[in-house]
């Protein structure tokens, strides 16, 4: 692993582009979305269709805490080889690919991405401004 410099957190823009993939799991469907801010990947948002199961909340907490990770410096590449290869008890194929768990579809998603230098536009923060006239009654 590479040696990681930790680093503030730029905030987030309020549009940022993104590339979503949903794969369909023995234990329903899962979203994963990924996120890039100035041309860089930026965040991971993931999804489960069953909603307040343990699952769903620890598919979230995960996408979190890559997301914190590689906010504040950490290689993507360090994070996709810690999770590719988690195994649980339902392994599922999908997209041409076999997934042996979530976590295991998530960083092969996030290496699939990576690797193909999927173009993102360089974003900026658009600020509309709104016309506050009083209307007189």
């Amino acid at each position: 692993m590479t040696e990681t410099t930790f680093k503030k957190r730029k905030p987030r823009m309020e549009l940022i582009p993104g590339v979503t993939t949903t794969l369909t799991t023995p234990c329903g469907k899962l979203k994963i979305t990924v996120n890039f801010q100035d041309g860089k990947l930026y965040e991971i948002i993931t999804s489960k269709s069953k909603s307040g199961t343990c699952l769903r909340s620890q598919v979230e907490s995960l996408s979190r805490i890559i997301s914190l990770a590689i906010q504040t410096g950490a290689d993507p590449k360090d994070i996709i080889s810690t999770l590719k290869g988690i195994r649980c008890d339902k392994p599922f194929f999908g997209n041409g690919t076999n997934f042996y768990s979530c976590s295991d579809a998530i960083s092969q998603t996030l290496e699939s991405i990576i690797d193909s230098n999927t173009p993102v536009e360089k974003t900026e923060e658009k600020k509309e401004e709104v016309n506050s006239e009083k209307i007189n009654p």
